[in-house]
């Protein structure tokens, strides 16, 4: 289950916001949705900016989602969130958009799980020149699967991802691995993003209620 939060009301774990079915595209003011691993669905949020989020899979057979962040100049920033599934499955969901790997700003790993990170995905990523944006703490695990280390975009917590993105990342709970929730703020709006959570972290809601 991946769980997202747009805005600053919270809602309890597994909970949907009432009216808004989780596939199709979705208004969500002001409140937290789960998503379901029942299948693809995109979420937009409109403000004077707009955030568009499209799950492409969610689930132990693979984690892989899109973020888009439409910028004022006109043109859209795209990060992949997580990458668990084939390079040809996601080739075939950017396809569907009309999108291909040269359209990606970037990476967005929460972990180094195989359900995360695909096993082939370090060779696509350095075939279209795709970087991946690492928490510090993710560097040797990057460079275990696979990710070339010219492509590794370092942070300590807080990047400026452009003149209108800056992106926070806390460290969440998850067996061993490094694993990190993001908060996206994005000229007037905020988004958090998690992944294989028990439960939500104080520090994580903080941050995206803050």
């Amino acid at each position: 289950m991946l769980g997202t939060v747009p805005f600053r009301q919270p809602l309890q774990h597994g909970a949907f916001v009432a009216g808004h079915r989780p596939r199709g595209t979705a208004r969500v003011p002001n409140r937290s949705f789960p998503v379901s691993s029942r299948g693809p669905w995109c979420c937009r949020i409109r403000s004077r900016a707009v955030i568009t989020f499209r799950t492409f899979a969610s689930g132990s057979s693979g984690n892989a989602s899109l973020l888009e962040l439409d910028r004022t100049d006109g043109g859209v920033d795209r990060y992949l969130f997580d990458a668990g599934i084939s390079p040809r499955r996601l080739t075939n969901c950017l396809a569907e958009l009309d999108l291909g790997w040269g359209d990606l700003t970037g990476l967005l790993p929460s972990h180094f799980d195989r359900d995360h990170v695909h096993l082939n995905i370090p060779k696509t990523l350095a075939a279209h020149q795709v970087p991946a944006i690492l928490e510090r703490g993710q560097q040797k695990e990057a460079g275990q699967v696979g990710i070339h280390g010219s492509l590794m975009r370092f942070h300590e917590g807080i990047l400026e991802l452009s003149s209108e993105t800056k992106l926070h990342t806390v460290r969440v709970p998850h067996d061993q691995h490094v694993c990190c929730a993001f908060v996206v703020e994005h000229r007037d709006l905020k988004f958090a993003l998690a992944t294989d959570l028990g439960s939500m972290p104080k520090a994580f809601l903080d941050l995206a209620e803050g």
